[in-house]
This record gives structure tokens, sequence and C-alpha cells, in this order.
């Protein structure tokens, strides 16, 4: 009986300890073979700042290889003004709390496409089974688009994914997707997201078939094609989650204030349902 309630204790130590730290490394390789690595985890005592203690370092100050450069930053979060570039970082507990510790990783690449490669088998574990890398920043949602083929890619379904820049050299650098440093360089985000299955799962209802907005890409006005008496409200969301409901007038809402990407909008109904549809606004 002490044997059985000792081999209890010890499984419930391990889940635990499980649920409080976990790191693994991603490896990148570009179309000619240049190479690189990340090392990406959290814990309980993790933040998305340096910590020395966990071994991470702040490499700012170093140079990006011209050629190919792997590095997790906060240039996202300050408008292209990194504070912080890392190889390595812990992040907060994600079973402490109901949300997702997400990095933002940018990539210096002169020969596309790029190859990730990690472990799928470590991402088998209650809360890290809905883990992502993808184009999209996990804060908003899963079914925009962005200038990268990679759409998401479940860490626990494969354990490679190859994708291609998130800049495209036709449209004006977009901040949702890149940012251009101080040596000129355009370098696309990409985004490492831990969390359990209701991250995958995020979404809103799809818009119906009959349901139509035009034109898209959009450059001033964008008309909606249903009926006023149908129309509650608009919301416009931009691809980090900020909202801002837009005035449903003569069939269209007005974009000519809005800056250039990508929009879902979200059209509530006075019958309850909500209807979105991603739009591209030149």
């Amino acid at each position: 009986m002490k044997k059985i309630i000792l081999i209890f204790v010890l499984l419930c130590f391990y889940q635990i300890s499980e649920a409080q730290t976990f790191q693994f490394q991603m490896f990148f390789e570009d179309a000619i073979g240049n190479k690189d690595t990340l090392t990406i985890g959290y814990d309980f005592n993790g933040t998305e700042l340096i910590d020395s203690s966990f071994g991470e370092e702040n490499i700012i100050g170093i140079p990006l290889d011209s050629t190919f450069d792997v590095r997790i930053s906060d240039a996202f979060y300050h408008f292209g003004n990194a504070t912080f570039h890392t190889k390595k970082q812990i992040l907060p507990n994600l079973c402490a709390g109901g949300w997702f510790p997400i990095v933002a990783i940018d990539i210096k690449c002169e020969n596309w496409p790029v190859v990730a490669t990690w472990d799928n088998s470590l991402f088998y574990n209650e809360c890290r089974e809905g883990s992502v890398f993808t184009s999209i920043n996990p804060g908003g949602w899963w079914d925009t688009g962005s200038p990268s083929d990679l759409y998401r890619a479940e860490l626990t379904s494969l354990n490679q994914v190859t994708f291609m820049s998130n800049y495209d050299p036709f449209w004006e650098v977009n901040e949702n997707y890149a940012y251009i440093n101080s040596s000129n360089d355009t370098i696309p985000y990409f985004w490492m997201a831990f969390g359990d299955l209701s991250l995958i799962t995020l979404g809103v209802e799809n818009i119906s078939a009959d349901f139509k907005l035009y034109p898209n890409p959009v450059k001033d006005l964008l008309y909606i094609d249903t009926s006023a008496e149908f129309v509650k409200e608009v919301i416009l969301v931009d691809m980090v989650g900020r909202r801002k409901n837009v005035e449903f007038k003569n069939g269209s809402i007005d974009l000519r204030s809005f800056k250039s990407g990508y929009y879902q909008v979200i059209i509530n109904g006075n019958d309850g349902e909500s209807k979105n549809m991603k739009v591209l606004k030149e």
C-alpha cells in the first residue's frame, strides 16, 4: 500500500514539474544549408525579458549575419526598435494562468525558403498540445492571411515546416509582419506560442457564401452586400487584435483612414448571428 502511495506521489510531482518548466530547440536551415538554432521554454520564474539565471544573453550588440540569422527579439513590441536579441528565452509558466506565452522570432535570410524543425514528441502534454509556429500573431485569429505561405504549424502534429518570408517586396513594409532595422535590413517576424488546445480553436463563425464584401483588396470604401436591417454593428480587427467599431452607411464602411494590411471584418447582426471575412487594405 505504501508503495502505491509513493508511486502516486511521484507521478503527481512529475506532472507538476512538467507543468512548471519546459524547454525545447527549434532548428532553422535556409535554402543553401546555413543553419541556426533557438531555445524556447517556460518556467514558473520565467519572464518575457532577458533572464541571466536561465542562461539567456542579450546579443543585440552583435551584428546580424549578412546571410542567415534567427533571433528572438522584442522588436515587434517597440515598432522595430528592439531592446534585446537572444538565442534563448524562457517565458512565464503557461500553466499558471489562462493565457499563451509568445515569442517573436526575427529571421534575416537571403536564401528562402527556410526549414524549421523540432521534436514534436515533446509537445504530447496537456499544457502544450496546442503550441504553434506561425506567421500570424497568435493574439489575433487564425482565419486571416499573411505575406508568408506559412499559415500555422501545430508543433504536436508536425516536426518540420518549410516556409517563405513574411515580407512581400511588392508591398510596403507592414509592421504586423516585418520591420526595417537600423542597418536598413527588412526583417520578417514569425511567432512561436505555447498553448493548450484552446489556442488553436479560437475564432468566430465563417462568413456564409451568400454574404459578400467587395472590393477585396480595398483602397477606400468596402461595400457589404446585405440589408441595413441585418447589421447591428461592424467591427474591424487588425492583425494584433485591436478592435474598432466602424460606421455602416449607404451599404459600405470607409477604410480610407486605416493603415495598409489585413483586417478582419466582423458583422454582428440583429438576429444574434456573427459573420466575418478577411480583407486586405491597400
